[in-house]
């Protein structure tokens, strides 16, 4: 399939899903040759974790070829990406750190030379997407200026580590930055109404579409590589994260021990990543009396990530704050129900009883309590892992990709953008 005719299958048929007419046909028709010539710079200062955005930026790509990503850190390419779209490197990157929270999160900022504004400008962009409000932001507004380009935010959402409340200055600064936002895009509701809210930005400004999604392809097979060799115990509850006090390890260590307290030993915990309180929880599981439970991993490439979700059976994301979590996404596209925080922006796609459970993690006892109805009801997971998995099947990078190449083509026409709802309905 061409992939003008790829574009056209998805726009007419994944995003609205209603009957066409002809002017709604010709109006889709305008908008596939409007995306294959619209140039569009995609800026973030850092894309360190960027493996989970290959899968959606080949898509975007394939809709809109005209698409470079500037950034200052990359990756690299997974097995199977490998110049699937146009990385651009941003000239003098660094990160400029105070120090780090008590959460685990370093503070300071991410510089990159003013010589970027360069590189945009010769790009002559059409549409400029930029990931946060940042030093990029800034360079970008210029571009605007100068060039008349449309200028786009698509953002994460917010997290009190992230957010900016009032009278800070990190407040003013998003305040002033949005008046030049064209559109504002936003994966969480919490997310939309804080620019509506404390930003200030008009509501027909800000949209919540969900962008950063997950895809099981994403994830290569081993080809007979060494697998992960699982605990024996189950179900395993798998966790994939920073091992910083923020992710809630300590939350997931003490659910735990209330388990175990109560003679409940037939289950396993799988812990993969690495981070600064690593000693600290490992000693935290010493002290909880679980020790034997846990199964802490450490760093895992992306690549290999896969036969992790293929061995759990339940994830686990108790975080204390979280401005996405695209880690539950991944574990909800292999199938696996989700024991998530309600703290994290990714809560907003569990339904609660139904593709797992939505928990406060200051409450173990909570989690706890979830934990044990899988332990005990151990058919609820096969049932909620196929509902977590027709989730996933609503929010593909190709579908995400498409609504995205119509959201900037009604933006470059100054047209109003569609409602959320009509972007995340389920397929008919």
């Amino acid at each position: 399939m061409a992939d003008s005719d790829l574009f056209s299958s998805n726009l007419l048929n994944q995003v609205s899903m209603k009957p066409i007419t002809l002017l709604q046909h010709r109006e889709a028709a305008d908008a596939i040759r409007e995306a294959f010539e619209t140039r569009v710079a995609w800026i973030a200062p850092s894309l360190d974790r960027g493996w989970r955005w290959q899968s959606f930026l080949k898509e975007f790509s394939a809709v809109c070829p005209k698409t470079v990503v500037f950034t200052g850190q990359w990756p690299g390419f997974t097995p199977g990406f490998e110049g699937a779209f146009n990385i651009h490197p941003l000239k003098g990157f660094r990160r400029v750190n105070f120090r780090e929270s008590e959460m685990g999160y370093p503070n300071g900022f991410m510089w990159v030379s003013p010589r970027s504004l360069l590189d945009l400008l010769r790009f002559h962009p059409d549409v400029i997407l930029s990931n946060g409000f940042h030093l990029c932001t800034l360079y970008a507004l210029l571009v605007k200026a100068i060039s008349g380009s449309r200028l786009i935010l698509l953002w994460q959402g917010v997290s009190p580590e992230t957010g900016g409340g009032k009278g800070t200055f990190r407040l003013k600064l998003r305040r002033f930055l949005s008046r030049y936002f064209d559109l504002a895009i936003c994966n969480t509701q919490s997310g939309v109404d804080y620019l509506e809210r404390l930003v200030g930005m008009p509501r027909e400004k800000v949209v919540r579409f969900i962008g950063e999604v997950a895809d099981r392809s994403s994830f290569p097979s081993l080809n007979g590589r060494r697998k992960f060799e699982a605990p024996p115990k189950r179900p395993r509850f798998l966790f994939v994260g920073r091992i910083i006090r923020a992710k809630g390890v300590d939350r997931l260590l003490q659910a735990c021990a209330l388990l175990t307290q109560g003679g409940i030993t037939d289950f396993s915990v799988v812990l993969v990543g690495k981070g600064p309180h690593h000693d600290e929880f490992v000693e935290l599981a010493y002290k909880c009396g679980v020790a034997d439970y846990v199964h802490w991993e450490g760093f895992v490439p992306y690549e290999r990530l896969g036969q992790y979700y293929e061995a759990c059976d339940v994830f686990v994301l108790p975080s204390l704050e979280d401005t996405w979590g695209v880690v539950a996404l991944e574990a909800m596209a292999f199938g696996k129900p989700v024991l998530c925080s309600r703290f994290a922006g990714s809560s907003e796609l569990v339904e609660h009883g139904v593709s797992g459970f939505v928990f406060d993690p200051d409450k173990p006892e909570e989690l706890a309590m979830y934990m044990r109805s899988f332990i005990e009801r151990p058919q609820l997971i096969a049932r909620q892992g196929a509902a977590a998995r027709a989730t996933m099947e609503r929010f593909t990078p190709r579908r995400a990709a498409a609504t995205l190449a119509q959201i900037i083509h009604q933006t470059l026409k100054s047209e109003a953008v569609v409602g959320a709802c009509d972007f995340d309905a389920p397929d008919a």
